[in-house]
């Protein structure tokens, strides 16, 4: 696909599984104006050998549109977003799924965190960056609530990474959005609420991952030319501790980068601490 939203991979947060979305042709053409009847969407599942499994090939998920995104804690459970038919549930080998939200269409990332279902959008104002119904839903119905704080009508927001910095919050604390127009930009939940701490300044990113040690987080985002990263040891409702993204590698002629995860780790290894 040519989608920049497209392949905004995730690493399963038992940590043993990448997942990723794309279609069932080698066509060349125009994929995303397709009848996913005709071009079925696929979810990717790639395990920490090299293990790469594309037998979830569903004749309803972003029918001409774009895949976009994909999302799973076990590997067999699995949430897909695109340009079109909202978030969707299905399992490993599925041929279809279920569109478990009907209110906004058109997401980009859906991932999970703390056990909790997220997505991101820039369709519309009904939101920008919400949970999608309670935990991990799988039936219709469900609802998507903004994050109170964020806007919901502005901004252009793509990955996201939420991180527990403070012990005296229940849950995840800090959070982290890669938008397309403003840059890097990191919350707290202060009182129920997501404040603003501050935005590294840049255009295009897209992707977006990290891991915490501590009170540090390291983060690794895309752009379409250039994967990049910082290290935030501000904590919890604190600014950035760095003010600026180092580049770790610049794509290659007629290539661009879409998305960014942590690699998986082997069936039996310790998950990984945030999840």
């Amino acid at each position: 696909g040519t989608s920049t939203a497209e392949v905004l991979i995730t690493r399963s947060t038992d940590g043993q599984y990448l997942l990723l979305t794309g279609y069932a042709s080698t066509a060349a053409t125009s994929l995303s104006g397709t009848a996913s009847t005709a071009v079925n969407r696929v979810v990717g599942r790639v395990d920490a050998a090299g293990n790469i499994d594309t037998t979830t090939a569903l004749s309803d998920f972003a029918s001409a549109s774009s895949p976009r995104s994909a999302t799973s804690h076990n590997g067999t459970d699995l949430w897909v977003a695109g340009g079109a038919g909202g978030v969707r549930y299905t399992t490993l080998n599925a041929t279809t799924s279920t569109q478990i939200s009907t209110s906004v269409t058109n997401n980009r990332q859906v991932h999970i965190f703390d056990g909790q279902l997220y997505v991101s959008d820039a369709s519309g104002s009904s939101f920008r960056l919400a949970t999608v119904g309670v935990g991990l839903p799988t039936t219709a119905g469900q609802v998507y609530t903004n994050l109170p704080g964020l806007p919901t009508g502005t901004g252009s927001p793509y990955g996201f990474f939420f991180a527990d910095l403070d012990g005296t919050v229940a849950g995840v604390d800090t959070l982290y959005v890669a938008d397309d127009g403003a840059g890097i930009q990191k919350y707290s939940l202060v009182g129920g609420t997501w404040v603003l701490n501050g935005t590294l300044a840049g255009s295009g990113y897209r992707g977006l991952t990290g891991a915490v040690s501590g009170t540090t987080v390291s983060l690794f985002s895309i752009s379409n030319t250039s994967v990049a990263t910082v290290q935030d040891a501000g904590g919890y409702n604190q600014t950035f501790s760095e003010t600026t993204l180092t580049s770790l590698a610049t794509a290659a002629t007629n290539t661009a980068f879409r998305g960014v995860a942590l690699a998986p780790i082997p069936a039996g290894d310790p998950a990984p601490a945030v999840v």
